[in-house]
């Protein structure tokens, strides 16, 4: 695993369950991390009709690699998620997202 696969993968086990349920509808950071280098960031809800909410990490500009300070308007990590949701399954979903290269994810809905 690379560094910044790494970084990724500490960055959403710091965030708290309470982070990845219960959204506002606008768009919003929901957490950022300078430390690590990321952000995850509430795009706002679907207007398609489905209510999904449409939720991205990004580098923080000025992070602390090179990379993140060039690309911080790039999408790592993409997924829509229904709200409820069930936390572990958002995470793991911007997980499988970041693996694929930003490929954009559904996460399981909320038992």
């Amino acid at each position: 695993m690379g560094k910044q696969a790494e970084d990724i993968v500490n960055f959403l086990d710091s965030v708290s369950n309470e982070k990845l349920e219960n959204w506002q509808t606008k768009e919003y950071c929901i957490v950022k991390n300078d430390r690590i280098g990321f952000r995850l960031d509430h795009q706002g809800i679907n207007k398609d009709g489905s209510g999904m909410n449409r939720l991205y990490i990004q580098p923080v500009k000025g992070g602390k690699t090179r990379n993140s300070k060039m690309d911080s308007n790039n999408v790592l990590a993409q997924v829509q998620a229904a709200d409820p949701a069930e936390p572990e399954n958002v995470r793991q979903a911007l997980k499988d997202s970041y693996a694929q290269k930003g490929k954009l994810i559904v996460a399981k809905r909320k038992a």
